[in-house]
Order: structure tokens, then sequence, then C-alpha cells
């Protein structure tokens, strides 16, 4: 087994995205920023505190019950949703990363 470099940003795209598919989250990170402006044409935006602040506000998670009683529904109804919302995610993030290529 080949050792790799403990920085991921020195590994090849084939190794992270091999990393990727084993569920390392920071090879994910490093693949998006290194192919978000080749694929997407997008450079990465960089946050400062005041963002990374309000970003922490406005994904603060609310409690199950809070959220059923204000869609008036049961907590087991939101939670099922949550579950499915979830999966949902899971299967598009699979389907949208390419299999790794041999070299």
């Amino acid at each position: 087994m080949v050792q790799q470099p403990r920085n991921r940003r020195q590994w090849s795209d084939s190794t992270l995205l091999s990393a990727i598919a084993a569920r390392d989250g920071a090879a994910f990170a490093v693949f998006y920023r290194r192919q978000l402006p080749a694929e997407l044409g997008f450079q990465a935006i960089a946050l400062d505190d005041g963002d990374l602040d309000r970003i922490e506000e406005v994904a603060d998670e609310r409690p199950y019950p809070e959220i059923a009683g204000e869609l008036r529904c049961s907590e087991l109804v939101i939670r099922k949703r949550v579950s499915r919302g979830l999966a949902r995610m899971r299967e598009q993030l699979r389907n949208s990363i390419p299999p790794a290529r041999s070299a």
C-alpha cells in the first residue's frame, strides 16, 4: 500500500475521489475547492468571522417539537421528513461523484 502525504492538498484527484468514496470529508473539501473554478467557473468565497457567525445563526438547529408545532403536525412526521431529506441528499451526493479512474 502506497503511503499518501498527510496534507490532502498534495493528493491526486483520483486519490481524493477514493477517499471521498470512503466518506473522508476533508478529502471532499480539498477536491471541491480544487475543482470549483475549473468545473463551475466560480472562485471560492473568503468568509470572515461575521459571515461565519451569521451562518451559525441561520443554521442553528431547532428542536423537533418546536418545528412540529409550527407546521401543525406530529414530531414523528417531522423526523420522517428530515430522515427522507437526508437520504435524498446522500443519494444525490453519491450520484454526483464520478467513479475514480485507475492510474
